[in-house]
């Protein structure tokens, strides 16, 4: 008989239980907030005639398939018992608040940013201030879902200053994959026409995947291995200073797109 393979890294507290009461106040302020932002979008739809306001909140919410990918990588789990599961894949069940917290996560804020970036009003300055707000307000915002247990991070997480809130890497590399998919966004300006708007879905979902593991690249191979703790550490280290270089890039094509105008 042989001996059953076990990875060198503890395994993801799947007997972790959803707290109710948190999960229906989550999923319904989650769901009265993207509301909101659907009759916003529609407002600006109807005064620019355009449909990329609501296309942005539809992005947003689909880019929820990258949760799974970066969640099972990266040691966290939404736990499973109770939750009410909109799918599951990678071997993590995602449950109907965060999706729709995804859909004004990113679409809310290319909602607010994409006019002013086709508007070529902003620039690289606009962009770095805005991406460390984003990482700010998003390690705040993490503090009460991770005390009343919404989702849990587990293992030896690099850059885990306070456990009661998210390790800061994740911090710094979600915030990353905001950007990027608007760069992409405004790269693609020119095709953004009639039923090209349709192409803010796949930028969206695409240009998020790219940054996150783009970044986290370093954490993933660290974490999922025998490494050393000095070893994780310094590729949370590696991860941030990469999603700095992600947003940099999202600058550069910033600057050239109003150099094009």
């Amino acid at each position: 008989m042989t001996t059953p393979y076990v990875p060198p890294y503890p395994q993801a507290p799947f007997d972790a239980v959803m707290p109710a009461g948190p999960q229906a106040i989550m999923t319904w302020v989650s769901a009265i907030a993207l509301t909101i932002f659907a009759l916003v979008a529609l407002r600006q739809c109807l005064r620019d005639r355009s449909m990329l306001p609501l296309l942005y909140l539809v992005a947003g919410f689909c880019t929820i398939l990258l949760e799974p990918l970066v969640t099972h990588l990266g040691h966290a789990v939404h736990p499973e018992v109770g939750q009410w599961t909109l799918f599951k894949t990678a071997d993590r069940a995602i449950p109907w608040h965060i999706a729709l917290t995804y859909s004004f996560y990113f679409g809310g804020v290319f909602m607010v940013v994409m006019p002013r970036l086709f508007a070529g009003t902003v620039g690289a300055g606009f962009v770095w201030k805005s991406y460390f707000f984003t990482c700010a307000l998003a390690y705040a915002i993490e503090i009460v879902p991770v005390h009343v247990g919404l989702w849990v991070y587990y293992d030896t997480q690099p850059l885990w200053l306070w456990k009661g809130s998210m390790p800061l890497w994740w911090t710094f590399v979600n915030a990353s994959c905001i950007y990027f998919p608007m760069a992409m966004m405004l790269l693609f300006q020119p095709a953004l026409r009639g039923a090209g708007q349709l192409l803010v879905v796949p930028l969206s979902i695409m240009g998020a995947n790219m940054a996150h593991f783009g970044a986290g690249v370093f954490v993933y191979n660290a974490m999922n291995s025998s490494a050393e703790r000095w070893v994780i550490e310094l590729a949370g280290l590696a991860s941030v200073g990469a999603a700095l270089l992600i947003v940099y890039a999202c600058t550069r094509i910033v600057m050239f797109s109003s150099a094009r105008r």
